[in-house]
């Protein structure tokens, strides 16, 4: 028949009568039973999980019905998860601390650097999926990402200056592999990487000088030269930031910004040019990479007719590197970009085809 009010009203209380006599069967529970047995539950099921770490058979099933007892039996109705994070993710954080503690610092010492940064990318990820088997993943648990958190403070944090102590020496080594593993860790510190790209900065800066100066009496007489030089270069910088970095902004951004710094230094290309302040005589040494790129954008212009340059001949090579690279002239600075960057280079005169405020296309990105 139809639903009175009557039966309606004596269905919720019930119901709620119901609720009542769970939560008190709950706490008899918990404080009865549960209270005296939870610590060797939670000492068994770390027991497995310790087992499963040292590569030993285990029960997968006991732990997760451990946890589940954790999660099942509080009664709070502001906080089903209390008991369980109290007890059993208090008891897994605190023993994968301890485990860690000592296997990491022992692993370190017996392999080395490189060796280690293998292993703990590798135990990361082990506990990442170990944690999903194991902690409660509901959306009201963050579990997992307190696992993740310890495990980068014990693996990594602990050993972050030795490992970065070996970033100059895989950079100048040339040690990609190596760099990634090192990037891939020390991206998991907030300030893990700012040490990495003054690394590189330095890098670029000392290798592209020494070898600008290597060759300077080549590219400083031959324009040609230079701007292949230039490419090489920066091309090299990339191929490190691809291939160790994945071409992380932060370090395209070190790239560029050391790679300016080689382009305009003054100790390997010089300008004499004459300042007279207050009617005293001196030279103020400036880069002469401006006075080279305008030379060759002066020859790659020449018509090929005329007998100073085999245009016909230059023309594949230079329309090659066209896509590669391209020079700019606004207001008197000297943009070199290439692959979407740039190097400049402030000069206040025009050099060749340079002219203020306007634009040659030497190579395009």
């Amino acid at each position: 028949g139809p639903v009175t009010s009557s039966s309606s009203t004596n269905g919720n209380a019930e119901s709620k009568e119901g609720a009542l006599v769970e939560k008190l069967m709950l706490d008899l529970w918990n404080g009865g039973i549960f209270e005296s047995i939870k610590e060797r539950l939670e000492v068994s099921a770390m027991k497995i999980v310790l087992s499963e770490r040292r590569g030993e058979s285990f029960d997968t099933q006991l732990v997760i019905g451990v946890r589940e007892s954790f999660v099942n039996l509080c009664s709070a109705e502001d906080d089903k998860l209390k008991i369980y994070r109290e007890t059993f993710e208090k008891a897994y954080l605190d023993s994968t601390d301890e485990f860690y503690q000592s296997r990491a610092a022992d692993y370190l010492a017996q392999n080395g650097i490189a060796d280690y940064m293998t292993y703990a990318l590798e135990k990361l990820k082990e506990e990442d999926q170990r944690a999903l088997r194991y902690l409660e993943t509901s959306k009201k648990s963050d579990s997992a990402d307190k696992l993740h958190k310890r495990c980068v403070e014990v693996l990594i944090r602990n050993f972050k200056d030795q490992i970065l102590a070996e970033c100059s020496g895989m950079i100048a080594a040339n040690e990609n592999k190596k760099l990634f593993r090192m990037y891939s860790l020390m991206n998991e510190l907030e300030d893990g990487i700012e040490p990495m790209l003054a690394c590189l900065e330095a890098h670029v800066l000392q290798d592209g000088l020494a070898d600008m100066e290597s060759c300077a009496n080549t590219i400083t007489t031959d324009p040609e030269k230079y701007v292949e030089k230039l490419l090489e270069l920066f091309g090299r910088y990339s191929k490190i930031v691809k291939d160790s970095f994945q071409d992380d902004s932060h370090f395209l951004t070190s790239r560029d910004k050391a790679y300016k710094a080689v382009v305009n230094d003054v100790s390997v290309f010089k300008l004499e040019l004459a300042v007279k302040p207050k009617g005293l005589s001196k030279t103020h040494p400036e880069s002469k990479c401006p006075e080279l790129l305008a030379n060759y954008c002066d020859v790659a212009e020449k018509d090929e007719h005329e007998q100073a340059i085999d245009f016909g001949r230059n023309r594949g090579k230079i329309e090659g590197r066209a896509s590669r690279f391209e020079i700019r002239s606004k207001q008197g600075r000297f943009h070199a970009i290439s692959q979407g960057s740039s190097v400049e280079e402030t000069h206040p005169g025009n050099f060749g085809g340079f002219r203020k405020g306007g634009e040659l296309p030497l190579f395009r990105s």
